[in-house]
């Protein structure tokens, strides 16, 4: 419908441009004889014939293909063509209205306006400089319509092109998060099946709601921010299933989470890193979770002890701030600012999204 529009928009332009070009010669004058307004209508055929030429034909044949040679030397045969019949619908048209006029002048009496006389012949050079200035401004113009609408076609192909460039990459690095998310909490269900704790029944219930929120609720570009709270809410209750009060897991809410939208699943993965990576069951330890929504930015500020028993480290243990990293560079350009800092005893994340 749109593209219907612009098309029925440009052929209206066209037309307006036409018609007042043919109306042009006319601003001024007291009288319209028919030799000056079929001269005025035959050079707006001759040049609009060129004008559409060149801009369907000939540029695209020739000058984007750099054939330059063959498309200057038709250009010039266009000019000469356009010249040319101009002269000659003159010059055939010269004599007949002063004929007209003696003819008239034998039979009654009237006097004429300075506006019927034809006067003295036009001299060729200046027959010659109104059809070429004519010529030179619409080759300029269909010229210039069609290198401006070529550019911006390559540039809105280049944009096409990098935006799905972009979402492969996207869905691949997207792809990449529920294995990575499944691997970890399947790990958490067997500890707990394996304790046969009562706790497993409600563990798997959470997990499934997790589950349903990252396979259907994040399909689209974008997620609601008090859901992605939701899902880390529910998240952090299935870690609380399997922990004993030795760790001691909390989380702080500040702002409103309605009425904003963010990237979903960008948060999760640092809070997965911190329970992978930051609890242990020898020793006393802590995850402490800040999540901050002000204005148009939420600010998610986190530590998690590290314990002093260093765990084996897997391969899989980096995928997910490796994946949300390249995300965030990805997703919010200039828009995010991402500060981690390590020691022996903490583990301190600190990102901030302009959403």
């Amino acid at each position: 419908m749109k593209s219907l529009k612009s098309e029925r928009l440009t052929v209206l332009l066209h037309v307006l441009a036409w018609a007042i070009l043919f109306l042009f010669p006319f601003i001024g004058r007291e009288t319209y004889p028919l030799r000056f307004v079929l001269k005025s209508a035959f050079h707006i055929v001759v040049l609009a014939s060129f004008f559409y030429v060149n801009l369907f034909i000939l540029i695209p044949k020739f000058l984007f293909n750099k054939k330059t040679s063959l498309y200057i030397f038709t250009v010039c045969l266009g000019m000469v063509f356009v010249i040319s019949s101009y002269i000659i619908f003159d010059e055939l048209w010269q004599n007949k209205p002063r004929t007209e006029h003696n003819a008239a002048m034998q039979h009654r009496q009237h006097t004429v306006r300075p506006s019927d006389r034809m006067g003295p012949p036009r001299p060729l050079s200046m027959k010659i400089i109104f059809p070429l200035i004519s010529f030179l401004m619409v080759f300029g113009v269909s010229t210039s319509l069609r290198t401006i609408n070529e550019y911006l076609k390559k540039e809105e192909l280049q944009k096409e092109t990098e935006t799905e460039k972009l979402n492969a990459e996207l869905a691949f690095l997207k792809s990449q998060i529920n294995p990575h998310f499944l691997f970890n909490t399947l790990n958490n269900l067997f500890s707990l099946a394996h304790s046969r704790s009562d706790k497993t029944a409600n563990a798997i219930m959470k997990l499934s709601e997790l589950m349903r929120y990252m396979v259907e609720d994040t399909g689209g570009r974008k997620v609601e921010l008090y859901r992605e709270l939701e899902y880390i809410k529910n998240y952090l209750e299935l870690q609380r299933l399997r922990l004993d009060d030795s760790v001691k897991v909390e989380l702080t809410i500040e702002g409103d989470f309605h009425n904003k939208s963010i990237e979903p699943l960008l948060l999760i993965p640092f809070i997965e890193n911190a329970f992978k990576h930051g609890v242990s069951y020898n020793e006393s330890s802590f995850v402490h979770i800040e999540l901050i929504s002000n204005d148009h930015q939420v600010t998610l500020k986190m530590e998690n002890s590290i314990p002093s028993q260093k765990m084996e480290k897997d391969e899989a243990s980096g995928i997910g701030l490796t994946n949300v990293r390249k995300r965030l560079e990805l997703l919010y350009p200039k828009a995010h600012k991402l500060n981690i800092i390590q020691n022996e005893s903490k583990y301190i994340v600190q990102l901030t999204i302009n959403l």
